[in-house]
């Protein structure tokens, strides 16, 4: 059932810092898509702003649309290949590309939430993609980490906007394979609605058949995921349980004594330790 807030209702200042401290790995991916159609070129609609944030995707960067100023966000992924001086080349990657190509099929297709990060419009220019999106005031953990206090209503909101975004998501045949804090952006009008991102790990999911593959970060993997004998869109429920058990707690369900993704996913695999869910000494 449904597990109370920490002692003090507040959610665990702590559970940033974990997060971000405990090297358990990136995400990564090798899907599969379809090509993106060419429309008007980027540069003639949008005009650059600031870098948002950066990884081994590429970049997000704010974005003007110049025909009515609209303040929106663009996450640009460089798909072509390096040379032996890491210096890009003419031709695209082809993992890269069909990576690249699957995440904005998947994101199409998942269409129109309150609760999803809005897909606007997608530019495929020399091997370069141009996702334009909507813009979000910040990401989960940078609410949480700046709210003066976290009573169990806001946690309840926020838990269950976070699995609408899921569930939406799941609705249209979909897997994130991805659900962590991280993913998680507050947007909307008033900069209060949790929106769910990045599909650069999502599968469709086809009927009868099981999901391959383990993909995602490792603290929020799932048994099933790690265990290899196949899955479906119930990962992301363990992953959001893994979420909900980090902002309430400050700490992931397990941790091993060697802070390293194989160990984590061993544990993961074995449950064992059993997971404490009454534990006062993690409440601030």
């Amino acid at each position: 059932g449904a597990r109370r807030a920490p002692p003090s209702g507040r959610a665990h200042s702590g559970a940033r810092a974990r997060a971000e401290a405990v090297p358990m790995g990136c995400s990564s991916s090798t899907s599969v898509g379809v090509v993106v159609s060419k429309k008007k070129r980027f540069h003639e609609n949008y005009k650059l702003g600031r870098k948002l944030g950066e990884g081994a995707f590429g970049q997000v960067r704010l974005a003007k649309f110049r025909e009515t100023n609209e303040d929106l966000a663009v996450k640009i992924v460089d798909v072509r290949s390096r040379d032996y001086n890491g210096e890009p080349a003419k031709e695209a990657d082809a993992e890269r590309l069909r990576a690249t190509r699957n995440e904005v099929t998947v994101w199409q297709a998942i269409g129109v939430s309150e609760n999803i990060v809005l897909l606007q419009a997608c530019f495929f220019e020399n091997n370069i993609f141009y996702m334009v999106m909507e813009k979000c005031e910040c990401s989960l953990m940078d609410k949480l980490s700046k709210a003066s206090t976290m009573v169990e209503h806001d946690l309840v909101r926020i838990f269950c906007e976070m699995l609408r975004g899921i569930a939406h998501v799941h609705g249209m045949q979909v897997a994130h394979r991805d659900i962590k804090p991280d993913n998680f952006l507050f947007g909307g009008t008033d900069g209060s609605t949790v929106k769910l991102c990045d599909f650069g790990l999502a599968a469709k999911l086809q009927k009868n058949k099981k999901l391959k593959g383990v993909y995602g970060t490792a603290p929020y993997m799932s048994p099933e995921m790690l265990s290899g004998g196949g899955y479906d869109e119930l990962t992301d429920v363990w992953s959001f349980g893994a979420t909900a058990y980090l902002m309430i707690h400050g700490d992931f369900p397990y941790s091993p004594r060697e802070a390293t993704a194989p160990a984590m996913k061993r544990m993961i695999v074995a449950g064992e330790p059993e997971i404490q869910f009454d534990r006062p000494d993690r409440a601030s």
